[in-house]
């Protein structure tokens, strides 16, 4: 019996840590609906007016979140923000947080090349009722593809580079270029191209001639 016993708690331990939402590797992560997701893909660009952009994939949904800052600091979604998070269910309907919405993302650690963090939001499908709920969510050390750092630390390796560059091309090549996140996919494929670029050399022109043949901007 103490045997039995003993084994219904190690099955029930076992379990409850199936569901905590943890992992090492690079992810955005958390619960949509009370449902878990983690992505397969993950990656991140700095824009032009230093605000960052996190994408990631989870196979046919796509979660993206945007802060108004790469530095750490919390981020409020909704109304009148610069900040903003979406996510897309099977290709067909994007819920956003827009001037509707609600939530926060909170960037917790910011290296030369990577970030963490934790978010939530209430997201509504198109300006109307439907919605949807993001809670329990955090991102771990995720590459951005398009920043490299000074002296040694937090600068990307040519390998590193190189598998940025494999997944940003992934997302790419999965992306209808008729939908939102298009534009937003194909440059951080070119931000991850650049990146590449800067890390191992281009002596062939193979990539430059790969980012002057991306049109984004559809």
């Amino acid at each position: 019996m103490k045997k039995l016993s003993l084994l219904l708690l190690l099955v029930t331990i076992t379990i409850a840590c199936s569901d905590d939402i943890t992992g090492n590797d690079p992810s955005i992560q958390g619960e949509v609906n009370g449902e878990f997701f983690r992505t397969s893909i993950s990656s991140a660009y700095k824009n032009q007016d230093s605000s960052i952009t996190l994408t990631g994939e989870t196979g046919l949904d796509k979660i993206t979140l945007k802060a108004a800052e790469f530095a750490v600091g919390t981020y409020q979604l909704g109304v009148s923000s610069q900040s903003e998070a979406a996510y897309e269910i099977n290709g067909v309907g994007v819920f956003s947080t827009g001037n509707t919405g609600d939530g926060a993302i909170e960037i917790t650690r910011v290296t030369t090349t990577t970030l963490s963090g934790e978010f939530y939001f209430n997201a509504y499908l198109n300006g109307n009722q439907d919605t949807l709920n993001v809670n329990k969510g955090s991102f771990f050390d995720i590459p951005v593809t398009n920043v490299s750092g000074g002296g040694n630390e937090g600068v990307l390796t040519c390998d590193q580079a190189q598998q940025l560059t494999t997944a940003a091309q992934t997302a790419y090549e999965g992306e209808d270029s008729g939908s939102e996140e298009f534009e937003t996919i194909c440059n951080n494929y070119k931000n991850a191209l650049n990146a590449q670029i800067v890390a191992c050399g281009d002596q062939d022109n193979i990539l430059q001639n790969t980012i002057d043949g991306l049109e984004c901007n559809q």
